[in-house]
């Protein structure tokens, strides 16, 4: 019983739909409906927020609204949809571009549901031609209806990974792959103090045209190497930090400064 196990909220629904195109942009519309359990846990929820990076994506509410068990309906009004930067990037001027789109709800109830239809547009791919993605239902969360389809050229090579629940099912159609994943029902459960992370042991489904880890790495690292290279004023730098000194000992001067 969700009630009893003390998850806050229920995944009554959660439909995504992801189109994605051979550059590696894609366009993911999400229909979420949510059953608050737990009046008192309110503001877990509202505003309702999803961080984006606005460099990257754009994102926008398409409808929102709660509707009651007595019938009525409260839809959200476009004055109550906000996009505000993210708090660190107050002091951190890198994280400039992350923005949280917020939704100030009504007051939710006791077995009120929100219903909230979302579409993100990927403007500039994490790496161009490649598309990856995870999606995963946290332990804690109880979910019924949770239902993932994606949509891709055949020649991306897209592949489908899971652990937990899911069922997942591909079929071709000309040039392009349909990959589904379905979770019927996730009970909350509390598997109680963990040296490890939750995604560890939660239910995740993952896509990727990348055929490895080695291959992510190496994506990764043609986009950092640049970064790494040691700069004539980086080498004067770490010289001065280390005094002369070899070895652990150098690597232990230089901890102590930020280059």
């Amino acid at each position: 019983n969700e009630k009893q196990s003390g998850a806050p909220l229920r995944i009554l629904k959660n439909h995504v739909n992801v189109t994605v195109q051979s550059s590696g942009l894609f366009t993911e519309r999400d229909h979420q409906v949510l059953e608050l359990l737990n009046p008192a846990l309110e503001t877990m929820i509202n505003p309702y927020q999803i961080q984006y990076s606005a460099d990257m994506a754009k994102l926008r509410v398409l409808r929102a609204w709660v509707s009651t068990p007595s019938g009525q309906k409260y839809v959200v009004p476009a004055s109550a949809i906000f996009v505000r930067p993210e708090p660190m990037a107050a002091g951190a001027p890198m994280y400039s571009h992350a923005k949280v789109l917020s939704i100030v709800l009504p007051k939710l109830g006791k077995d009120d549901q929100l219903h909230i239809i979302t579409e993100k547009t990927q403007t500039t791919p994490y790496f161009a031609g490649q598309f990856s993605q995870i999606w995963e239902m946290p332990v804690s969360q109880s979910a019924r209806n949770f239902r993932i389809d994606i949509t891709a050229p055949r020649s991306m090579h897209l592949r489908a990974a899971h652990t937990g629940n899911w069922i997942v099912s591909q079929r071709t159609q000309g040039q392009l792959i349909h990959i589904s994943a379905r979770m019927a029902v996730h009970h909350a459960r509390y598997p109680g103090p963990s040296t490890v992370d939750e995604s560890q042991f939660s239910p995740l489904f993952e896509v990727s045209t990348f055929p490895s880890w080695a291959a992510v790495g190496k994506a990764y690292w043609s986009r950092a190497a640049d970064k790494a290279a040691v700069t004539p004023i980086v080498q004067k730098t770490a010289d001065t930090a280390s005094h002369g000194l070899q070895g652990w000992d150098a690597e232990k001067a230089l901890s102590l400064i930020h280059i």
